[in-house]
């Protein structure tokens, strides 16, 4: 049975991701439905994304997937003392134009500007000696998903990012170097994250080939109403052949 869903975004397009509401109806093959979002508390500045999804398409819940416990345990892994992780890893994807220039222009080439990429948001506090103020931040990983020729699923880590606020006056410097050290900063659980994301698109695809996939904001729900965060979870879907 089909599925028609309908997003109301609190953002200008789609592709910002943000604060939206959901409602999905399903129907019979070959008839109609209707859905509404109505008396929505947003400000001008909204978008609406309608889509038909059909029964054969697989849905991979990536903030489901990320809060896997031996996800989570990798991760708490790279964030030795005094920096800890704080509160869920969050999911969301973003335009290649709209990534951090310091992401972008390091290969500005490496997708079209509208391309969608997966993040990967890990929050995260670093306690600082009495004379400097705490760090809080969010790491980001960044994962291109794409079909290759034989319509398989590959999913590439292909690029990381921190940003912090705090650790004045003089503890910024010693926070960088421990962030962005090759052998135990953040760059360091790029291999391990491509790993973990190898192993988890066996596990959801098994032999399965694909001829389309597509970013849903949410869990990639399928029935009801309800709203939530595309800044915080996302899902991939695919259609198989």
């Amino acid at each position: 049975m089909p599925t028609l869903s309908l997003y109301a975004f609190q953002r200008s397009d789609p592709s910002l991701a943000g604060p939206f509401f959901q409602s999905h109806v399903g129907y019979s093959d070959g008839g109609w439905a209707f859905s509404e979002i109505s008396n929505l508390n947003f400000n001008p500045d909204t978008s609406s994304l309608a889509w038909e999804r059909l029964d054969s398409e697989l849905v991979i819940d990536l903030s489901g997937a990320a809060n896997n416990q031996l996800v989570l345990n990798t991760v708490d892994g790279l964030l030795s003392s005094p920096a800890s992780r704080t509160g869920p890893i969050r999911t969301s994807y973003v335009a290649w134009q709209n990534v951090p220039s310091k992401v972008h222009n390091s290969n500005p080439n490496l997708h079209q500007p509208t391309d969608l990429l997966a993040t990967i948001n890990i929050d995260f506090h670093i306690s600082t000696p009495w004379y400097c103020s705490d760090a809080s931040g969010t790491i980001t990983y960044y994962v291109f998903f794409s079909l290759d020729g034989g319509g398989n699923l590959n999913g590439d880590v292909q690029a990381w990012y921190y940003n912090y606020s705090g650790g004045g006056p003089v503890c910024t410097g010693g926070i960088d170097s421990k962030l962005s050290d090759p052998n135990s900063g953040v760059p360091s659980g790029v291999a391990q994250l491509q790993s973990l994301l190898d192993a988890a698109i066996a596990l959801n695809t098994g032999s399965k080939t694909f001829w389309m996939l597509y970013f849903l904001p949410g869990h990639g729900d399928k029935s009801g109403f309800s709203q939530d965060n595309a800044d915080n979870n996302a899902a991939l879907a695919l259609l198989p052949n």
